[in-house]
């Protein structure tokens, strides 16, 4: 989980790191509550991942909208397509993987809430 600019050039360097050691895409699945910075957030991925797709989260009011945020992901220099699920995301990026090249790096964060529901839909909530 991560929300905010701290986090993201964080997260980034981390998977600049990875990067380097082997290049893969990198795809981003993200969901924000409104009261994060996703424009902060984002900048540290420009120069790194091919897409963002955003995604809403389940259950809370607070949710910035997946159009939206998709905006702010733009606005950070980024591709990006709102989806309306972690599910309808996941199956994007198999829709654009190459058999023949290395298998991309895929980030889901932004928000813990994102982070705890997929957490709980693949049966590994923390404990």
């Amino acid at each position: 989980g991560g929300h905010n600019p701290g986090a993201g050039e964080v997260i980034a360097e981390a998977m600049a790191n990875f990067e380097e050691r082997q290049s893969r895409p990198l795809f981003l699945i993200s969901g924000m509550i409104n009261t994060k910075d996703p424009v902060g957030y984002f900048k540290a991925f420009a120069d790194l991942a091919e897409k963002i797709y955003c995604v809403p989260i389940r259950g809370s009011e607070a949710m910035i909208d997946p159009v939206i945020l998709a905006h702010a992901a733009y606005d950070a220099g980024l591709v990006a397509e709102p989806m309306s699920s972690v599910i309808d995301a996941l199956d994007a990026i198999a829709s654009t993987i190459d058999p023949e090249a290395p298998p991309p790096r895929i980030l889901i964060g932004g928000s813990l809430y994102l982070v705890g529901e997929v957490l709980a839909e693949n049966g590994t909530p923390p404990k």
